[in-house]
């Protein structure tokens, strides 16, 4: 439904699951320990568990960094012996991607070692929204 023609919806944050364009981290780095949350459930191949972005792209949700070509850059895991990874996300409805005019990733948190995430935001020219429904 928040995809749905007419809607103007943004799902925001660390979503724990790695983007769709973003290429299968090696996970043999990880310890086995650490896994269980990144990977599809036992008996499965043994790769990202894409399943909540996966459900929300099919649901019509588009990815805020696929206009500026950044899905490919990290997000998450920056610190010795983690994977990198991009799972902090923007999703947004398709008309909300209409108004869509910056996506950016913002390392400051992680050269700065405030976290081992970094910051994604995006901006909108509510204009181009056109009136309102």
């Amino acid at each position: 439904m928040l995809a749905a023609p007419g809607r103007r919806s943004l799902v925001v944050g660390d979503i724990n699951s790695i983007g769709l364009g973003y290429p299968e981290p090696d996970w043999d780095r990880l310890p086995p320990h650490l896994l269980n949350g990144h990977l599809r459930s036992p008996g499965r191949e043994a790769v990202s568990d894409r399943e909540a972005v996966e459900l929300l792209a099919r649901a019509g949700f588009v990815d805020a960094s696929v206009p500026v070509h950044k899905e490919t850059v990290a997000t998450a895991a920056f610190g010795e012996g983690d994977v990198p990874r991009r799972q902090d996300l923007i999703l947004q409805s398709p008309d909300m991607a209409a108004a869509q005019v910056d996506y950016q990733v913002h390392k400051q948190t992680v050269d700065r070692e405030l976290s081992d995430h970094a910051a994604v935001s995006a901006d909108y020219d509510l204009r181009r929204l056109g009136q309102a429904a």
